[in-house]
């Protein structure tokens, strides 16, 4: 018998005395199928909302106490022609995005993406909000168009405004511009990103995911269930 083959302790005659090896072996499996459980999309148990990082700044540094910063107040037009303002998102979990309608590129990709979001999510309460980039083109008549053309659900609001709310928000709000965005001349977009932005009921940064991925994307689903569950 080779040392470490048994635990050793006091037992009856007639214990069955377990291979220490073994112990080792079954108690990691349980611990495994445990975290599987824990971490199951759907089940029972499902991740506590504490393990999602809150932002508060530019470089999404992750936090793992609830931060100061939220999205805050704004005053500016859904597609539908009526305001839109941050009351209509408050105590909602929402995916923000931004994009133009005359986008050639990133923005039907990403259009694209948002759509299967949408479709995975469906009847959790979570919402989509997309700022256009351009909002002295899209006015609230040219995206209830591209609503219709894409036919977007209810949850999903196109939004539009001042460009120098949309600015200001995407900037010192979301964090999606930086140094490097452009500054340009009326028709040109504010910015040109991917990244889609989970924002929980409190109005506070969760995630930051890149749309055009469909890792993220997938992650992004898992980390809004775990918003909309609670």
């Amino acid at each position: 018998m080779r040392a470490g083959d048994h635990v050793w302790r006091d037992h009856a005659p007639g214990d069955v005395v377990i291979p220490a090896r073994l112990q080792v072996v079954a108690a990691a499996a349980l611990v495994m199928v445990a975290v599987v459980s824990f971490r199951a999309p759907g089940g029972a148990a499902r991740v506590s909302e504490a393990t999602l990082p809150y932002y508060d700044e530019a470089t999404f540094t992750p936090h793992w106490t609830p931060v100061v910063h939220r999205i805050g107040p704004f005053a500016l037009m859904a597609h539908t022609g009526r305001g839109f303002t941050d009351a209509d998102v408050r105590g909602q979990v929402h995916v923000v995005s931004f994009l133009y309608t005359q986008c050639p590129n990133i923005c039907p990709r990403l259009t694209a993406s948002l759509q299967r979001v949408e479709e995975r999510t469906r009847g959790t309460g979570l919402r989509l909000v997309s700022y256009t980039v351009t909002p002295d083109i899209d006015t609230p008549e040219v995206l209830a168009a591209f609503a219709t053309r894409h036919r977007l659900p209810a949850t999903w609001t196109l939004v539009t405004g001042t460009r120098a709310e949309i600015a200001r928000l995407a900037r010192e709000r979301y964090f999606a511009m930086d140094d490097r965005s452009p500054d340009g001349a009326e028709g040109t977009p504010l910015l040109h990103s991917e990244k889609l932005l989970l924002v929980d009921r409190g109005g506070r940064l969760r995630g930051l995911y890149n749309g055009l991925q469909p890792a993220d994307l997938e992650h992004l689903i898992e980390d809004a269930a775990q918003l909309t569950s609670r």
